[in-house]
């Protein structure tokens, strides 16, 4: 059994994900910055009015990942069950569960966008489907059914130190877009964020990607966990 210490390394995968995308952000922060200020012009939103907004989503925007508590795994468990039997978060490649686009297999349309979005790490050798990303969204307007409603009426509310290991795109990150690190190159990020953020409601929303979970490279619901938002239904019979 690996000590904590260890268990917590990200595996070669993970880390080859994160470094790949922290690369494509500082080769574009330039050209990323020259566009944020052609904005503060147009708009009269200071420099001074971005840093703060940046500071804020940095120090207080959570990562929340949703799910439907009803819906059967491949055991024919709820969701719910099999959460709190196991404790863990599991990504698509291994539930086979999807709010979107069911292709969480080798050569799948998501694992194809995968492959672009983060270098083909998740393709490399030894590379396990527990190791892929959990797709959460970027909490900001603190709406209380979350900010991806239509990916599950529940969701987990993540510590701070989970953004430390996500990658972020805006909009759903199939529009063959590459993702940002929030905390290491936040002023490399697009366009649309100074303008004010949005969600989902709108057809809009910063998708989020945890890449290295904790021991065992499993995101476990109690450590990553700092809130469980339920939304419970009534029937009248």
């Amino acid at each position: 059994m690996p000590n904590t210490e260890q268990a917590l390394k990200p595996h070669h995968s993970q880390r080859h994900a994160l470094e790949h995308v922290s690369e494509y952000a500082r080769t574009r922060k330039s050209a990323a910055q020259a566009e944020l200020s052609d904005i503060q012009a147009m708009s009269n939103f200071s420099p001074a009015d971005l840093e703060a907004a940046i500071s804020v989503v940095k120090g207080y925007a959570r990562v929340a990942l949703h799910f439907h508590p009803d819906r059967p795994d491949p055991k024919l468990r709820s969701v719910a069950d099999a959460l709190l039997e196991e404790g863990i978060y599991k990504s698509q490649f291994e539930t086979r569960l999807s709010s979107g686009s069911v292709s969480a297999f080798s050569g799948g349309a998501r694992d194809e966008w995968e492959k672009k979005l983060f270098g083909g790490a998740y393709q490399l050798e030894g590379a396990a489907d527990a190791q892929r990303p959990k797709y959460g969204a970027l909490d900001l307007m603190r709406h209380p059914d979350g900010p991806a409603p239509r990916f599950g009426s529940c969701y987990f509310l993540l510590r701070p130190a989970v953004s430390e290991r996500s990658t972020f795109t805006y909009l759903d990150s199939h529009y063959d877009q590459k993702p940002q690190p929030l905390h290491r190159s936040a002023s490399a990020r697009r366009r649309p964020a100074p303008r004010g953020c949005r969600d989902s409601r709108s057809g809009s929303v910063v998708q989020r990607h945890p890449h290295r979970p904790n021991a065992r490279n499993h995101l476990r619901t109690l450590r990553d966990t700092m809130l469980l938002a339920l939304r419970l239904r009534t029937f009248s019979g």
